[in-house]
């Protein structure tokens, strides 16, 4: 059923991926064949994650959110900032240099040098994306700053070596897959400055279908999820977060960006969820978490 199941997920993504991107991708299949230079073409093909305009929106909005919630916007410029889940392509960081932040440090378990640092990477991505950004920042001036003033460990958040401290920290869409939420959040708070604020974008869905983001999450129970589908996302939903924040002795809001209720009437539930959540909080499949700490 796993393999039907994948079958599934592959043709649906031939229809909504560039050809050349699902090509690349069908490519890791091939023995010898997932190296440097493979996963490097793949991200360079990926058109959500190398639109800069795209990306900004949402520092935006976690901007917008942060004013509302922790009385106060990122602060990006002059900032040290740490991102969480930076992908291949340093995630926000042409961004933050964009507006002003002194240095990023980014965890990204899978960060590979080699790739990112490839001239492609400058020549495909920073330097267009630096046109596009402005603020008196072009191509080389970007190189730049990431020769001296970036930093990103390939490893786990809970077992990172960065050591801050930071004035802010940001992820988009990371937090879901975390293995220990609690170790994580407590990571996070102790590597913060008093007062810092911090802005993380998670996706409660199953990462699988977008029009059908509850599908197999809500019909069995989180150990079985996690036997047939693996352990790619921890479950965890918008009051599981908020907690694992405040237990660090965080102050925390949760905002719904995205709710579903309609996909959600479409899923047979599962007791072990009907008893744990309200069904207004099992149809968020997108939720901006601010935090900030004690000053």
């Amino acid at each position: 059923m796993a393999f039907l199941d994948n079958i599934g997920v592959y043709a649906r993504a031939l229809g909504e991926m560039p050809l050349r991107e699902f090509a690349l991708r069908a490519m890791t299949r091939v023995p010898g064949l997932d190296g440097t230079w493979l996963r490097r073409e793949i991200a360079l093909a990926d058109a959500k994650g190398t639109d800069i305009g795209r990306m900004g929106g949402f520092l935006d909005r976690l901007d917008a959110l942060s004013r509302q919630h922790a009385g106060r916007g990122l602060d990006i410029a002059g900032a040290r900032v740490l991102e969480v889940g930076c992908g291949p392509l340093a995630g926000f960081a042409p961004l933050l240099f964009a507006r002003g932040a002194a240095r990023v440090t980014a965890i990204e378990p899978d960060w590979n040098a080699a790739l990112f640092e490839h001239p492609a990477v400058g020549e495909r991505y920073l330097a267009p994306a630096a046109a596009r950004l402005g603020g008196g920042i072009d191509g080389p001036a970007l190189a730049a700053r990431f020769a001296t003033d970036f930093e990103a460990f390939a490893t786990g958040l809970e077992d990172t070596p960065a050591s801050g401290p930071f004035d802010l920290a940001v992820s988009q869409s990371c937090l879901e897959h975390v293995r220990d939420l609690d170790a994580s959040a407590r990571t996070l708070a102790r590597l913060m400055v008093p007062g810092a604020r911090q802005a993380h974008l998670v996706n409660f869905g199953n990462h699988r279908r977008r029009e059908h983001p509850f599908e197999t999450i809500y019909e069995m129970a989180p150990a079985d999820y996690h036997a047939r589908h693996g352990r790619h996302i921890n479950l965890a939903r918008p009051s599981d977060v908020a907690k694992a924040f405040a237990t660090s002795g965080l102050d925390v809001s949760v905002t719904p960006v995205d709710t579903q209720p309609t996909s959600l009437a479409r899923v047979t539930l599962h007791p072990w969820w009907r008893e744990r959540y309200s069904m207004d909080e099992l149809a968020v499949r997108t939720a901006i978490v601010v935090a900030r700490g004690t000053a």
